[in-house]
């Protein structure tokens, strides 16, 4: 139990309570020693790896070819709101990739307008280990290198090929642009094709792949690409 005598400042006309930020400060403490024991207890050096070691695992010393492309081209199909979305699965497949033991090349394409404004309130994302482009995956890679994945697609994919790159499409849609990713891949002449969701899980709804299963395909990848 956690007893603080109440303090009100004021603070450019605003009173603030420290009462809370105590509170919560003693509970972070609190829940890092119970960490510490318990990893003490099953004699554990480490839960997850540290801050050196992520900072040590790039994409550039990693031993996977294998690209993904989130395509962020898509701001003009959605609400704020579901732009927002978009940006917070980027950071959770970011989040994903830096923990891997070898690393996708991971890319973020027409990065710009609404989206690139969002994400400027996520300060020190410019440090990423991501590269962020203005321009379309089209100038940037092969296009026989390409591969747009869309659950609307009968190509099954189930190995990740070494030099090619996966692109997914970053959009939020609701099951509104049903089919809108296959069409792109078909005007843009490159191959496209669905991850295995279908044989894999089970899901109330259609498999609508946007960036939210990019994460899927970071796991696929991390599974692949631990031995090598």
């Amino acid at each position: 139990m956690f007893v603080f005598k109440t303090i009100i400042k004021k603070k450019c006309g605003i009173k603030i309570n420290l009462n809370f930020a105590l509170y919560f400060r003693a509970k972070k403490k609190e829940k890092l020693k119970k960490k510490k024991l318990e990893q003490k207890l099953l004699d554990i050096k480490q839960l997850g790896p540290t801050r050196k070691e992520l900072k040590m695992k790039k994409m550039a010393l990693s031993k996977c070819n294998v690209s993904v492309v989130l395509d962020f081209s898509f701001d003009q199909l959605m609400s704020h709101k579901d732009v927002c979305k978009c940006i917070k699965q980027l950071g959770f497949c970011y989040s994903i990739n830096r923990r891997t033991e070898n690393p996708l090349q991971f890319h973020v394409t027409g990065f710009s307008g609404v989206s690139r404004d969002e994400m400027q309130r996520h300060l020190g994302y410019t440090n990423w280990d991501v590269n962020f482009h203005d321009e379309s995956y089209l100038n940037i890679f092969k296009k026989e290198d390409l591969i747009y994945l869309t659950s609307d697609s009968e190509n099954v994919i189930t190995t990740l090929e070494e030099r090619k790159t996966y692109i997914i499409g970053g959009l939020v849609d609701h099951n509104s642009y049903k089919g809108h990713c296959l069409k792109i891949a078909e005007e843009q002449s490159i191959s496209h094709g669905r991850l295995p969701i279908k044989e894999h899980l089970e899901m109330k709804t259609r498999e609508v792949l946007s960036i939210v299963h990019g994460e899927i395909m970071l796991y696929i990848s991390f599974i692949k690409t631990v031995n090598l």
